[in-house]
């Protein structure tokens, strides 16, 4: 039984450890979007959050994956996605390149703000990251 206790406590720090780490990753990348909100809104005051997505991993396959979708959907070809997808994984791989690796983070940001003319519209936005979380590289 004190076994049983050690272990369910030994586990309870670690995940609490994992939790902080995950944490604090997304608050930096939250930080960073509240920046970019204050510098680049017509209207920074009146900003109110809906709601921030999770931080989630950009790879070169992930990239792919939407581009590809998106093209094969404009053009009713649903079936030749998985085609195109392995095409670009061997083209990338033959390069030396994991099609894998973490190559940025992305979180998307929902929120209302006024626009020029003074309107409370609804936006959604995703940020793009560094793979340190230093800086926002791209807005979409």
């Amino acid at each position: 039984m004190e076994m049983k206790r050690k272990f369910l406590k030994v586990a309870a720090v670690a995940c609490l450890f994992l939790c902080s780490c995950a944490n604090s990753q997304e608050r930096k990348a939250q930080a960073l979007i509240e920046e970019y909100m204050q510098n680049n809104l017509n209207d920074p005051a009146s900003f109110e959050l809906v709601e921030y997505g999770n931080l989630a991993n950009r790879t070169p396959m992930e990239r792919a994956f939407v581009l590809i979708t998106n093209e094969c959907i404009k053009k009713h070809k649903s079936d030749s996605i998985d085609v195109y997808l392995q095409r670009f994984k061997d083209n990338y791989t033959k390069q030396g390149k994991d099609p894998y690796e973490v190559i940025g983070k992305e979180m998307s940001c929902k929120y209302r703000a006024n626009n020029a003319y003074g309107a409370k519209i609804l936006n959604e936005q995703t940020f793009v990251f560094d793979p340190q979380l230093n800086e926002i590289v791209n807005v979409e």
